[in-house]
């Protein structure tokens, strides 16, 4: 049977995703490294506990 939803991100996408999260690295910045929406990183931070996504301000200049 086919799976519903999103197919998500191989390991290595996704650790790459986790590791410049942790940077400190906008969803934005991520989504661009990876070539996905910013909207398809939101949810998969959101979805294996990034815990609280707290707005990154623009002035820290991606740090």
């Amino acid at each position: 049977m086919a799976r519903l939803g999103r197919p998500g991100l191989p390991e290595a996408p996704k650790k790459e995703l986790w590791d410049r999260w942790k940077a400190g690295k906008s969803i934005s910045d991520i989504a661009r490294a990876l070539e996905k929406p910013p909207g398809f990183i939101h949810g998969v931070l959101k979805s294996t506990g990034a815990g609280s996504l707290r707005l990154r301000d623009a002035g820290q200049g991606g740090r």
